[in-house]
């Protein structure tokens, strides 16, 4: 049974490794017409929302600062970062226009990195295979009962991103699924 004060932030089991990311920014671009506002964003971030269903990842222009942006709807791309400054310059890139519009999600939305040779196991227990996304594809669905999007981050990482009423929910489900799995092992 998992202990429900455990603050830990750092889980492993069954070779998989479950870790919050405390310094994820997330912010969502909404817009009507991606391809109105793509020339505003292309110049913010050097690159235009990604295809349906895929993770695209940046580096701000004239700089080292790594971004992500992954699809979430025809109408809505999420911007992921390490740090405020790829937000910003979308910010500042989209000035007044109303063709779209930039909501720092940061705070609100949480991640976890999923590593390991069995990550894609334990996403499999927790929810739907049809939800589990391939290298570079990005998926939402229902994990643990709770929507989550998944981005598949390198081979056997996946992050996981999840509003922050939700985040101690799924971790709970992450935990046990992480101690079903040693016990496996230990068998």
């Amino acid at each position: 049974m998992v202990d429900a004060h455990d603050t830990a932030e750092r889980w492993i089991g069954g070779g998989v490794t479950a870790e919050r990311d405390r310094t994820i920014q997330v912010a969502s671009l909404r817009y009507f017409d991606a391809a109105q506002c793509a020339a505003r964003i292309a110049s913010a971030l050097g690159g235009a929302p990604p295809a349906a269903g895929r993770l695209e990842r940046h580096g701000l222009p004239g700089s080292a600062e790594p971004f992500a942006m992954l699809w979430r709807s025809p109408s809505e791309t999420w911007v992921l970062a390490g740090s405020p400054a790829p937000i910003d310059a979308l910010r500042r890139g989209l000035g007044t226009t109303e063709a779209a519009w930039l909501v720092d999600l940061s705070g609100g939305v949480l991640g976890i990195h999923l590593a390991g040779t069995r990550a894609l196991a334990v996403l499999r227990r927790l929810g739907s295979s049809l939800s589990i996304p391939r290298l570079g594809e990005a998926r939402t669905g229902r994990f643990a009962d709770v929507t989550v999007t998944v981005a598949g981050w390198h081979a056997d990482e996946y992050l996981l991103l999840v509003e922050r009423v939700f985040y101690e929910h799924l971790v709970d489900w992450i935990r046990e699924t992480l101690a079903d799995l040693r016990l496996e092992d230990d068998r």
